[in-house]
């Protein structure tokens, strides 16, 4: 490896990860591929990561250690962009990890350019077993340009993680494409969805080689609740950023509102939703519902199922006031139905660990 100029730059925002670090960066350092260095971006963390990282950057040159104050997962990354010396980036979150062979699925496709995103299959794993693939492809490179259709029916748009993916750093930097740091909801997605604006091709890898880890038994990573001003912020941000991609390849109506209802309808259901959960103002709730309306409209085939009893709600003829309380028993019910899935799957989960040790 080129230490000065490598070709390929992994980023990993690290915070709060000593329990998983380990796993991850060892199988970074385990690849078969050569020529790439790791940034360890220490986000502030406040537990031992910020030793573990120095520890790897003393033992291994491939390794690369920025500790910076806090500033959250788009902030790390955008830093570690700046300081990446690769020809190429990809993104690995530090509880996650990948196998041996992640990176030299990537350069064995490198013969392609520039000009194309280039994605490997996700697996998900629980804290006990293996899940099914989050997205798996086939070997295929195309023009987006040329093969709409294929890139539509793929739902290519639909993986709005920015790891399993190569980004190539002349595009980004010419392009000024960044995580966005003032949001902190689909942050990655609109990162994904900006790229797809200034690469011409697309290459699809038959490679299940990333990891992606959730963690049920950790209250800390379950999701947080977002106002309904950043939801109705991102909302704009994310559906602007998708209408671009659908004038610029030619999208059919049809071809369009495949995966509509994910960027900008979804975002504004849950500034409702944020709404009434957090006791906000009737007012603030007519707000989201104008939003909603105005910009996307309540046709139920629009939007994923799970959104449809708020719809029929909102296109009741009755007064907000009414509207807002049906809003909230229907999510006590959700929550109470929540948490009893999760105590059932703490029960399986603890049971199996029973029975493997008997």
């Amino acid at each position: 490896m080129n230490k000065n100029n490598p070709l390929i730059s992994i980023i990993v925002p690290v915070y709060k990860a000593e329990n998983y670090l380990h796993r991850c960066v060892d199988s970074l350092l385990a690849q078969t591929f050569q020529d790439y260095e790791v940034l360890l971006i220490d986000d502030g963390s406040p537990d031992r990561s910020d030793a573990i990282c120095d520890e790897y950057a003393q033992k291994d040159r491939r390794v690369r250690v920025f500790h910076k104050e806090n500033g959250g997962v788009s902030s790390a990354r955008n830093y570690g962009i700046e300081q990446a010396s690769g020809d190429w980036i990809t993104f690995v979150d530090s509880d996650d990890w990948v196998s041996y062979d992640y990176l030299e699925a990537f350069g064995n496709k490198l013969f392609h350019g520039e000009n194309t995103l280039y994605l490997q299959g996700m697996q998900m794993f629980t804290v006990h077993k293996a899940m099914s693939p989050l997205f798996s492809y086939n070997d295929s490179f195309y023009s987006i340009e040329d093969n709409v259709e294929n890139f539509v029916s793929e739902k290519i748009l639909a993986n709005g993680f920015p790891s399993a993916k190569l980004f190539n750093i002349g595009v980004l930097n010419a392009n000024e494409i960044r995580f966005n740091e003032d949001i902190s909801i689909n942050e990655d997605h609109l990162f994904v969805l900006t790229y797809y604006n200034y690469v011409k091709n697309i290459c699809t890898i038959d490679n299940l080689s990333y990891y992606y880890y959730y963690d049920f038994t950790v209250p800390s990573l379950t999701k947080t609740l977002h106002s309904h001003t950043e939801y109705l912020n991102v909302s704009a941000l994310i559906s602007d950023a998708y209408h671009k991609i659908c004038i610029k390849y030619g999208f059919t109506s049809h071809q369009e509102s495949v995966l509509k209802f994910m960027f900008g309808p979804d975002q504004s259901v849950k500034a409702l939703i944020s709404c009434v959960s957090s006791n906000e103002s009737i007012s603030s709730f007519c707000l989201c519902e104008e939003y909603l309306i105005n910009n996307f409209g309540l046709r139920l085939d629009d939007y994923n199922k799970i959104y449809r009893p708020y719809l029929r709600i909102l296109s009741l003829k009755t007064k907000p006031k009414v509207k807002y309380d049906i809003f909230k028993i229907i999510l006590f019910l959700s929550y109470i139905i929540k948490k009893v899935k999760y105590v059932i799957k703490l029960l399986v989960w603890h049971n199996q660990i029973k029975h493997n040790k008997l």
